[in-house]
């Protein structure tokens, strides 16, 4: 169910855009978020050490993923709104560079 969710909710983007954040997200952003929480667990060496000092670290990631979820919505509502699609009516900067 995370996955199906989580692929229709993206900002309302042209099909390119969608396609190069989507291939990032599922590359990078995954594999960031389990390194970084099996780096977390690492630094642990009991149980109950883990659960007294992931505490706070769990509080300060929920703020953080708050924040970015209000703005992220706030911004998909204008553009909603708006109907205004992400990546549309912009120069490509995907033009070969010249050989000096």
């Amino acid at each position: 169910l995370n996955n199906p969710c989580k692929e229709i909710l993206y900002i309302p983007t042209t099909k390119d855009v969608k396609y190069k954040a989507k291939s990032w997200i599922d590359m990078f952003g995954g594999r960031a978020a389990k390194s970084v929480g099996s780096m977390i667990n690492a630094q642990f060496s009991s149980a109950a050490a883990l659960a007294l000092y992931t505490g706070p670290i769990n509080l300060a990631i929920i703020a953080v993923w708050a924040a970015v979820a209000l703005s992220t919505g706030r911004q998909n509502q204008r553009m909603t709104d708006t109907n205004t699609v992400l990546g549309e009516g912009k120069p490509h900067l995907e033009e070969p560079c010249p050989i000096v």
